[in-house]
């Protein structure tokens, strides 16, 4: 969390990587762990889907890498086999002006699990249009994932307030929240628009600062 490196390579994993837990967690525990875990609420794993991140998978007798949107199979399940361990996680810088948010709503402002998590990424080309967006949310689904819908609807378009209104609202088509203990359903749908459009407006805030 206090990488340089890593701030300016995805200042959105660092982000929730800062929301996760206790100081304690944090110390003791893992980026491995917290992916194996497949909890649909773990924070890091928007900000790696956001990124394209790949998982690199150690046996005994050899290895094997694949995306992270592949590795996480549902609630508490990986395609993690028996003997294998998560060596690494890895994904590629974007290049250009571009810019990475994470937010995230729980129940209390420390030590709390995500109601709903997001993270975005935007790069913008020259003339401020979007060349590229990346969503992904977490507490919505049975796994963290990417919101199709709310990207296309950035790509090639101004990052204008209007258009990043009309693009978060979208979201609640890829999602499929539950009501549990932390919240209902309806509240994850309304508060998944409200964040996606937070997250969206601070990478693209980063991206512009970065345009020449």
């Amino acid at each position: 969390m206090d990488s340089a490196l890593l701030q300016s390579a995805n200042p959105a994993l660092v982000a929730a990587a800062v929301s996760l837990g206790c100081n304690q967690t944090r110390h003791r525990g893992t980026l491995g762990g917290n992916i194996a875990n497949a909890s649909p609420a773990a924070d890091t794993v928007p900000a790696l889907l956001a990124f394209d991140a790949q998982v690199r998978l150690l046996r005994k007798d050899g290895e094997r890498s694949m995306p992270l949107k592949e590795f996480l199979v549902g609630p508490g399940k990986t395609k993690l086999a028996p003997g294998e361990l998560i060596h690494s996680v890895t994904f590629s810088r974007l290049s250009g002006s571009w810019g990475a948010a994470f937010q995230k709503l729980g129940k209390r402002n420390g030590m709390a699990i995500s109601v709903v998590s997001v993270a975005a990424a935007v790069v913008l080309d020259p003339a401020g249009m979007v060349r590229d967006a990346r969503v992904a949310l977490g507490s919505v689904a049975p796994t963290g994932a990417r919101s199709p819908r709310v990207e296309k609807m950035l790509i090639g378009r101004e990052a204008s307030p209007g258009v990043i209104q009309d693009a978060a609202n979208a979201v609640v088509a890829d999602i499929s929240p539950i009501s549990d203990v932390r919240s209902t359903a309806e509240y994850r749908r309304y508060a998944a628009c409200i964040l996606t459009r937070r997250a969206l407006e601070q990478a693209i805030e980063q991206a512009k600062g970065r345009l020449k």
